[in-house]
């Protein structure tokens, strides 16, 4: 395996954006940047399971990537901004993949922050639960994060109908039940990343070590446990690991300054009218109504484009095979905006 497994993930990616978009559009999809653009992409693309997955990316980590993977020839430039695989990154990424597959259960759309939510509460939570145990209250909180410390004084406060082996016994059967239909190496990499009375928690360099593996692909391990129980919290209603999640909106996948807009326009206004009461560019406005149209099967685009227009655009994408929006506009003598385009390719690949 590759000493770094982000320059798998990134070829991976580049991969499936098949030649029309930016490694800077890997770099905003790996960081769950909450554009139109972004969460478009990684519809259209398949990629929504690696969405913010890793929110700390840096633009040097990124950047540094893309010159390995250059000076390997793994990748080159289709034009100025887009590149694709080489021959040889084909054969490297198939290669890597079949050796270390991207973990099936990462699902970053739907459990990326959520997911990091879930296990700091956990992660305070049994370490708490461990001291109060061993009757051992001299010990140092694994974060410092104030909320988390709070949150967890005031959950202890509402669980006060059962006792303290009762919910230390029900988190260890809940999670037993799911840890038993993954792998060892999986459960170990969660485990070994829990806090107790006993030891902290080790990092993920010191499981990394102990498991002769790469600290990314270690990290992906973890994080494929959290988004696996999550599904298995969500789906059968596990009391305990259900009671950890936070009072959100949790279908509701528009970003809040969407939300906004898709009320203004609900109440009958434009989108000039609608920027400038949100004192937005319209093309942000815009950029909203796309989200809008990719996750609300009853948005109509009346108003926007006709059915006619719409077929068009959908039929020359799938004749040219592409999503690249000038490429679509040029062919189509440019009797659309890119907006449009976008709107279209939007309701067509929901």
């Amino acid at each position: 395996m590759t000493k770094n497994y982000l320059d798998v993930v990134v070829l991976y990616s580049i991969k499936k954006l098949e030649g029309e978009r930016s490694p800077s559009a890997v770099f905003h999809l790996l960081r769950g940047k909450k554009s139109s653009q972004t969460i478009q992409d990684r519809q259209l693309f398949h990629l929504s399971h690696l969405f913010s997955i890793f929110p700390k990316l840096s633009r040097e980590e990124m950047n540094n990537c893309i010159n390995r993977l250059e000076q390997k020839n793994l990748i080159e430039k289709v034009n100025e901004n887009c590149s694709e695989l080489t021959e040889t990154g084909h054969s490297f990424l198939t290669a890597a993949l079949i050796t270390h597959p991207i973990p099936i259960h990462l699902n970053g759309q739907l459990y990326g922050d959520l997911g990091r939510v879930f296990w700091g509460r956990f992660s305070i939570l049994t370490q708490v639960l461990s001291h109060l145990l061993s009757n051992n209250k001299n010990y140092i909180p694994i974060t410092r994060d104030e909320q988390l410390l709070a949150w967890v004084k005031v959950y202890l406060k509402t669980q006060k109908k059962m006792k303290i082996t009762e919910l230390a016994n029900g988190i260890y059967s809940e999670l037993s039940a799911a840890l038993d239909q993954l792998s060892n190496i999986e459960c170990q990499v969660f485990v070994w990343h829990i806090s107790s009375n006993d030891r902290v928690g080790f990092t993920f360099d010191q499981i990394a070590e102990r498991i002769g593996k790469d600290i990314v692909y270690t990290q992906l391990l973890f994080w494929n446990v959290i988004h696996f129980l999550l599904k298995k919290t969500i789906g059968s209603k596990k009391p305990i690991f259900l009671s950890l999640l936070p009072e959100i909106k949790r279908q509701n996948r528009l970003t809040f300054s969407t939300e906004e807009t898709r009320r203004l326009l609900k109440e009958g206004y434009s989108i000039k009218d609608a920027a400038v009461l949100r004192k937005l560019k319209e093309s942000t406005i815009e950029d909203h109504i796309v989200e809008i149209a990719l996750y609300d099967d009853k948005f109509s685009l009346q108003g926007y484009l006709t059915e006619s227009e719409i077929d068009e655009i959908v039929q020359r994408a799938k004749e040219l095979n592409t999503f690249q929006l000038k490429r679509l506009r040029d062919s189509l003598d440019n009797k659309f905006s890119y907006f449009q385009i976008r709107l279209a390719i939007a309701k067509a690949w929901r």
